[in-house]
């Protein structure tokens, strides 16, 4: 007389097993891609200096997240000029989204360089900034969409840092990425002297720093 053969479960059951199995699955690679784009991160905000920086930049015109092409060029200069490659991009955003047209958009995108690129040939330009009085949101940089969650995340804080002390901006923020540290450092001017010579007349209110941000599809 043969073994009896054991009973196959009831359908349901199997596939309540494959769908725990699956959802598990999709589960752990959620969790795994919020914490890649950085969700789970935090942002700190501190007074202190900012600078000195050299800058080496040029002007985009057009939707904000063209800025990185412009950021990518300059690299690119900077490499075939000094040999080596930068480290630290940074971009300025000029106008608030929500009032001027993705075409007409003003974005300033570049790299932080050890010494000042003197007179450098059109489209490129250089400046210097002297060390001034700033208050400082970091944020981890993680994988590309940390550019993107950093503003959803970065800009309210800053914002809220800057109204409670009562702060006033003396330019527009800057946006400094650090390959090296893996951090982003969103840097609001609150003393004397702007970031850059374009940026002179760009300062915005106290309170306003999240009406630029608005439309974080336009970052990068």
């Amino acid at each position: 007389m043969s073994p009896a053969r054991p009973e196959r479960p009831p359908a349901h059951i199997t596939a309540l097993r494959v769908f725990g199995v699956v959802f598990g699955a999709v589960l752990v690679v959620s969790v795994g891609l919020c914490w890649w784009a950085g969700f789970f991160d935090s942002v700190t905000v501190a007074p202190g200096a900012a600078g000195p920086f050299h800058f080496l930049y040029r002007e985009h015109i057009g939707p904000y997240e063209g800025v990185r092409m412009a950021i990518h060029d300059v690299a690119l200069y900077v490499e075939r000029t000094a040999g080596s490659k930068p480290r630290r991009g940074f971009s300025v955003y000029l106008d608030d989204p929500s009032v001027v047209p993705r075409e007409h958009l003003r974005s300033l995108g570049g790299c932080l360089t050890d010494t000042l690129f003197t007179a450098p040939p059109a489209p490129y330009r250089s400046a210097t900034q002297d060390s001034v009085e700033a208050v400082v949101a970091t944020f981890r940089l993680r994988s590309f969409f940390s550019y993107m969650t950093g503003v959803f995340k970065a800009y309210p804080a800053l914002d809220d840092f800057l109204r409670r002390r009562g702060d006033t901006l003396t330019g527009p923020v800057i946006e400094i990425y650090d390959l090296d540290r893996h951090r982003i450092d969103y840097v609001a001017l609150i003393g004397p002297g702007s970031v850059l010579p374009d940026t002179a007349q760009e300062a915005p209110r106290a309170g306003a720093l999240t009406t630029g941000s608005t439309e974080t599809t336009e970052r990068k």
